[in-house]
């Protein structure tokens, strides 16, 4: 998208299955920029879902799970390799080709699963509580890295949590959601500074 930021949103996750077209939406219009997108399938609006839980394949090595998506779409194998250099760089895991998941620890293969959506190059980042199944001192770690991603690709990318600290650390924008509406939205500072709902 042309205006790239971090927008995180508190305690709302259905919004991103209709963002990704896994739930059609009851009314209104969904729009990348000026292209509205509403009616197009999941598969046609080039987007990287980051789930709550860790979904690699366990029978690949890291170089693998991350290629995946590029060679369902049929990309060179030159152009492949180019692509998973890149995006191990993206998620500071170079090296780590040969690993298999299960070689790896939660907050390192939350990077593998972050890098291979970032090798297909996707418009959006979706972010379901990507660290809420990782353990704290990770956690920590890995929202600063989060950030720093979003900062390198200017990726548009929408965050869902319930972690008021997450949600300040990682924004630029925070949406406040209850029953699917928007309470209060802002910069984290106006959030946490004039809160109109508890969080």
């Amino acid at each position: 998208m042309n205006t790239f930021y971090a927008a995180v949103i508190i305690a709302e996750s259905f919004i991103l299955c209709i963002i990704c077209r896994l739930i059609p939406p009851d009314g209104g219009r969904i729009f990348f920029d000026d292209r509205d997108v509403t009616h197009l399938p999941p598969d046609k609006r080039n987007i990287g879902f980051v789930f709550q839980r860790i979904a690699l394949f366990p029978h690949m090595n890291v170089y693998k799970n991350i290629a995946f998506g590029l060679e369902m779409r049929k990309i060179p194998k030159r152009e492949i390799k180019e692509k998973v250099k890149e995006a191990l760089r993206l998620v500071h895991m170079e090296g780590y080709e040969d690993r298999m998941p299960s070689q790896l620890n939660g907050g390192q293969a939350q990077r593998v699963e972050i890098a291979s959506f970032l090798a297909t190059d996707p418009e959006v980042l979706l972010f379901d509580e990507p660290l809420s199944n990782i353990d704290a001192k990770l956690k920590d770690e890995l929202k600063y890295e989060i950030r720093r991603i979003q900062r390198e690709t200017r990726k548009t990318m929408i965050y869902v949590t319930h972690d008021q600290a997450e949600a300040f650390v990682i924004s630029d924008r925070v949406y406040v959601m209850n029953n699917g509406r928007i309470e209060q939205e802002g910069t984290p500072l106006e959030i946490y500074m004039n809160p109109r709902t508890p969080l």
